[in-house]
């Protein structure tokens, strides 16, 4: 009798631990994928809850398209229980190839994923956008399928052209549609009289509330948002857009087109939004301040509105010719002498930096923060605020300091400044200030501009993840790198290399800084957030890396003298010479 043979059976593997428990762990780790696929092989009980979050989101672009997409269709097709765990796809085309929309594989797999609830079709260049009369017929249908499906909820479609936005009209299963830079076929100016193709009336399934559109986020797409309007005042729509309780909308590409939809959406849905968010145009600082629409302004228009959300940026409030706060004041003002009911419980304004900014040119943000609580709009809104009209609203203010150098004393006297102007407000606690040192990372939370609360509350009231706050950390060190490099005396005959490549660093970290305030993956960063360990190590090597490059071209500082008969000790009644200070901080 062999060895293995006399030896016990052991017995089979189960987890000492209560299932609940397990799963409390599990979803705990969902956003560390590493930890995931390590504690998924600890036993099934592990196992089956690990791959509810690794396949949760599946993000599609053209690296190695029909690799990955061939290896995700086995994955599926011999263990087809993956399929209901596939919640969100995203399909991104990062440059003016099509590697991925061109593969016939996606075709295949599309109708497998029966359980999505969010689709996201991203052109991710805005120099070449999405062409979608390009693609294959049978994709577009297969997409179109995808999009029709009940149980899809959620639909993002950003950078696209010549897409008939009429079939969206009949998607009455969404209740939160996107679209960022969308354009039909027609051409700009175009009046649309009614759909251009016979729709369905509205299934008698759909009347209930569930299945009309609850969110809206809307960014230079007047043509194919004119087109959904007009089937809805025609009662062709199946999309409910008559009961629409979150709009959001970013100034950004304002035209005719646009102003046209904006005011046709605004007749339509006056009584049911609930919560507005309004995100400024952002340029670079070089350039000149493109003002606001005052249209954009009007949420007196909103009858029953509750929270008002205000995106915008440093840039912008200290440009010179910033008229929001003035329009703001005024709707506010007409608001309250209105006799009606205000509903209004909430302001929400967040300040950020534009992603073209180049924090080695700009003043720090700490210096831009006390520019803006310096003007004197914030007396008038405290003024304003503390009408018997507002006596149930709260005002919060947010600013983003992702990569400052702001201290808990600067901090203390913004707030302090802040509470002199609304006095009135801080009397009664209705006005909060809050500083934001970590960024979304999920796409669709910073991309969507409709948070309810979610872009400060995510950001403010949880305690930043230890990845958060080391990722703030490594960038706030390569920052301080090239703020350093400025006062190295540098050889002659290297100095232009190294300026050469201290502004190529800069570039890096202020593109990757806009990529991670965006939420956006891709675009040779692997896929990565801010948040990510990886992520972390790649940027404490460029920092060292810079480091090591500014001592390299430096010239070097001679030693200090010193006095052989001393031998480095301090002589009687002298006390020691304190340190000579580095003319870098490079260690």
């Amino acid at each position: 009798m062999s060895i293995s043979a006399r030896l016990p059976k052991a017995a089979p593997s189960t987890s000492p631990l209560p299932q609940e428990l397990v799963d409390h762990v599990i979803d705990y780790l969902k956003d560390d994928f590493a930890s995931l696929k390590m504690v998924g092989l600890l036993g099934r009980t592990w196992y089956r809850r690990t791959r509810v979050h690794l396949f949760n989101s599946i993000y599609l672009n053209d690296e190695k398209p029909k690799r990955r997409l061939c290896t995700l269709m086995n994955l599926l097709l011999s263990h087809s229980e993956l399929v209901r765990n596939i919640k969100r796809l995203s399909l991104v085309q990062p440059g003016r190839k099509r590697r991925l929309l061109s593969c016939s594989e996606l075709i295949k797999i599309l109708p497998l994923l029966e359980k999505v609830t969010t689709l996201e079709i991203i052109g991710e260049d805005d120099r070449y956008p999405i062409d979608w009369s390009a693609l294959n017929f049978k994709l577009q249908k297969a997409l179109h399928s995808r999009m029709a499906c009940s149980s899809l909820t959620s639909l993002t479609l950003i950078n696209i052209r010549n897409l008939d936005s009429t079939p969206l009209a009949q998607y009455h299963n969404i209740t939160f549609l996107h679209l960022n830079e969308v354009h039909a076929s027609a051409r700009p100016g175009a009046t649309f009289s009614g759909a251009w193709l016979p729709l369905n009336r509205r299934p008698r399934s759909a009347t209930s509330e569930h299945y009309y559109l609850n969110k809206l986020q809307v960014t230079g797409c007047g043509g194919p948002l004119k087109a959904l309007l007009c089937c809805a005042l025609t009662s062709e729509s199946t999309l409910g857009l008559l009961r629409i309780k979150q709009l959001g909308v970013t100034a950004f590409s304002w035209d005719e087109d646009m102003d046209a939809a904006w005011s046709e959406l605004l007749n339509i849905c006056t009584l049911s939004v609930e919560i507005y968010t309004l995100t400024e145009e952002v340029n670079d600082i070089s350039l000149p301040v493109v003002p606001t629409p005052p249209i954009l302004l009007a949420i007196r228009r909103f009858e029953h509105l509750q929270a008002f959300h205000l995106s915008t940026s440093y840039h912008r409030f200290n440009g010179g010719t910033n008229s929001t706060f003035p329009n703001l004041l005024q709707e506010l003002d007409q608001l309250s002498r209105s006799g009606n009911r205000v509903d209004l419980s909430k302001i929400n304004i967040l300040f950020h930096e534009d992603p073209h900014d180049d924090f080695t040119a700009v003043p720090d943000v700490a210096a831009r923060i006390c520019d803006i609580v310096s003007d004197e709009v914030w007396v008038k809104l405290g003024e304003m605020l503390t009408r018997s009209a507002f006596s149930a609203l709260a005002v919060r203010i947010s600013f983003d300091t992702t990569g400052s150098t702001l201290g808990e004393k600067d901090w203390k006297l913004v707030g302090d400044a802040f509470g002199s102007h609304m006095e009135g407000l801080q009397k009664r606690g209705a006005v909060v200030l809050s500083i934001l040192r970590a960024v979304p990372t999920s796409l669709s939370e910073q991309s969507t501009g409709i948070y309810e609360e979610s872009w400060i509350h995510r950001n403010t009231t949880r305690e930043p993840h230890a990845q958060d706050a080391g990722a703030t950390e490594v960038l706030q060190d390569v920052k301080k790198t090239l703020d350093g490099a400025a006062e190295v005396e540098v050889k002659p005959a290297r100095e232009r290399e190294l300026d050469k490549y201290i502004k190529g660093t800069s570039r890096s970290v202020r593109n990757q800084m806009r990529l991670a305030r965006q939420g956006v993956r891709g675009s040779g960063y692997n896929n990565l957030t801010p948040g990510d360990g990886t992520t972390q190590k790649k940027w404490r090597l460029l920092d060292a890396n810079l480091k090591a490059k500014i001592e390299e071209f430096a010239i070097p500082t001679p030693p200090a003298p010193q006095n052989s008969n001393s031998e480095c000790h301090p002589a009687p009644n002298q006390t020691a010479a304190p340190p000579r200070p580095a003319t870098t901080a490079l260690c």
